[in-house]
């Protein structure tokens, strides 16, 4: 597996950093203005600051705004896959394993880098008791993998159009067109309709308190068996690609 630059690292960290503080700088201004804060109005301060409809960890912001960077990442590290690989290697679905392996460390790095953002900036911006008592700790962490889920599906999409289209440039926007897409479709035309991007409320509801450990085991199990299947199909469209022309 390829290693990630120190400089990738502090990107996704920045990049992170700054698109919490910009969203959540309000929230941040209201509470040092009403502080000290009751332990029932932080939570609800956190709730909106981790809104599925607008906030930090919004599917609005998972769908568009993150999306980017871990297709960028996804880029950087596919761009050495080369036929000497398949030489290597000695089979096309070695090679594929090893490229669901960096499909899997990105996804999974964009959902660390997410939690641990929101709850090192959480720890920095308010009071460490009210933070500790919220769980967000937990709730971050359940939602960490949530999102590492929905992004190996996500690299898994870019994969299959890699192979389909045999270039860089066309699978990352065919993967920003087809996730984004499907965000204002569900949003503008069937809200109220299933997609995968549904399963994208972990924060949200943990806060609402409305939602159960079968109702987050049942999340975990349809991202998974989406990503299985998406799993097979990309290792079929791999297998009978000419990586070697």
């Amino acid at each position: 597996m390829r290693q990630l630059s120190k400089l990738h690292t502090l990107f996704l960290l920045l990049f992170f950093a700054l698109v919490w503080y910009a969203q959540n700088q309000p929230y941040i201004a209201a509470y040092r203005a009403r502080e000290p804060v009751s332990e029932d109005k932080f939570i609800e301060l956190l709730y909106y600051m981790n809104s599925s409809a607008s906030g930090y960890s919004s599917i609005q912001n998972y769908c568009l705004v993150y999306l980017i960077p871990f297709l960028l990442l996804l880029q950087q590290l596919f761009k050495n896959e080369k036929s000497h690989e398949v030489i290597r290697h000695r089979g096309r679905e070695k090679l594929f394993l090893l490229r669901f392996r960096e499909i899997a460390f990105a996804a999974m790095f964009i959902g660390v880098v997410h939690s641990l953002v929101n709850v090192g900036a959480s720890f920095l911006a308010f009071e460490t008791s009210l933070v500790l008592s919220s769980d967000l700790l937990m709730y971050s962490l359940m939602n960490g993998l949530s999102l590492s889920l929905f992004y190996s599906v996500v690299g898994l999409i870019y994969s299959i159009q890699r192979d389909w289209f045999l270039s860089e440039g066309a699978p990352l926007v065919g993967t920003l067109l087809l996730i984004g897409g499907l965000f204002f479709f569900t949003k503008l035309l069937m809200p109220n309709a299933w997609t995968p991007l549904k399963d994208l409320i972990l924060l949200t509801r943990f806060f609402e308190q409305v939602i159960t450990w079968h109702g987050v085991a049942w999340i975990y199990a349809k991202q998974t068996i989406l990503a299985i299947i998406l799993f097979l199909f990309a290792s079929s469209v791999a297998g009978r690609k000419d990586y070697i022309k």
